[in-house]
């Protein structure tokens, strides 16, 4: 492959952008996965055991948000066009998801700090599918939008 074609260089450039966003994607997948099913599980769970497994992510859980943040910065970077289409497109979805990632925090840092830990705990597990019910109306809009034509 010639190099000193710009065009051929932009394509090479696109390929490694695209995925090294998809490999950070799969991160986060994988990393909050933990997350939400700790977080489902907990409702399902005595107080005691309740306090193990939300303990368990103690040192990881707000590391896995990091990963959307790092997606969001590359994708602005490499394919700003891109961020911007997929940003307008899915406002409200992705607003949803924030928003849920911001209650399962608050909850979460609440329960370790509150007297009130059943509270507590349950509202981080009633607010887990929050963001994941974001996360797939932002996959459902693409589907749809990707099928019926529309960019």
């Amino acid at each position: 492959m010639d190099f000193s074609d710009p065009a051929a260089l932009h394509h090479v450039l696109a390929t490694v952008w695209f995925l090294i966003i998809g490999l950070f994607l799969v991160f986060y997948v994988m990393l909050d996965g933990f997350d939400l099913g700790v977080g489902v599980l907990s409702l399902f769970v005595g107080d005691r055991r309740r306090k193990v497994m939300m303990s368990s992510l103690g040192s990881i859980w707000d590391a896995n948000e990091t990963w959307l943040v790092v997606i969001g910065g590359t994708l602005f970077g490499a394919f700003p066009l891109v961020y911007g289409t997929v940003l307008q497109g899915l406002y409200i979805p992705i607003m949803l998801m924030l928003l849920g990632f911001m209650l399962r925090g608050v909850s979460f840092e609440f329960h370790e700090l509150s007297e009130r830990k059943s509270f507590w705990g349950a509202m981080f597990g009633v607010r887990q599918p929050a963001g994941g019910r974001g996360a797939g109306l932002c996959a459902g809009r693409t589907a749809q939008r990707r099928q019926s034509g529309q960019r």
